[in-house]
């Protein structure tokens, strides 16, 4: 199943969502249809939060045993650390967890909290990871530029298949969408052929 919708206006999707366990983490003020429309293709259920931040993206990474930030929202793990932006630095699926060098004095906490062994990593020789890929349990989209070193890491850890992509005419895939293994939410514009790779890379109907 798939979804194009934007947030907020923009295509940046995965600036402004994340996923903790069964659920579809927003703030409150984005509208509720495009959400639910979201929500129900990723198979999550939609949860409205408050907070003094929108891009609950950026702050946070999760999957589906849980989800880390640099912020308390209920049900999730704080990790203070001065990289805030840990949405940013982590891309994790169920299986595992690839990290920034950033943080990766913080391994054994973000381990912890979404219960997966975790690996260090740049993509394309940059360190914010969680905005340069986009995975689920069967496969994984990363920048074109990605090495090959780097792709054989991801794939090792993330214990899936691995293929260089684009969102929205984008390397920063993570950016621009989410996905689970039921669906895949994109913004609205994406041409055809970036849509038909990602949903063949993770095996999406």
């Amino acid at each position: 199943m798939m979804a194009r919708e934007n947030a907020f206006g923009s295509r940046f999707l995965g600036l402004y969502l994340f996923r903790n366990k069964g659920e579809l983490v927003f703030h409150s003020s984005l509208k509720k249809k495009g959400i639910d429309k979201i929500a129900e293709v990723l198979g999550l259920k939609p949860i409205p939060v408050e907070v003094d931040t929108l891009l609950l993206g950026v702050f946070f990474s999760g999957n589906e045993h849980g989800a880390i930030g640099s912020f308390e929202i209920p049900g999730t793990t704080v990790l203070e650390t001065r990289y805030t932006a840990l949405g940013n630095l982590i891309l994790c699926n169920s299986k595992g967890a690839v990290i920034s060098p950033v943080i990766e004095d913080h391994a054994k906490l973000v381990k912890k909290a979404l219960c997966v062994k975790t690996a260090v990593s740049t993509i394309a020789g940059m360190e914010t990871v969680g905005t340069l890929g986009l995975c689920n349990d069967t496969g994984c989209l990363v920048h074109p530029a990605a090495t090959d070193a780097e792709i054989d890491v991801i794939e090792k850890i993330l214990k899936t298949h691995v293929e260089p992509g684009k969102m929205a005419s984008s390397g920063f895939i993570g950016s621009f969408a989410l996905a689970t293994n039921q669906g895949l939410a994109i913004p609205r514009g994406t041409i055809a052929p970036e849509m038909t790779h990602a949903m063949e890379v993770l095996d999406i109907d």
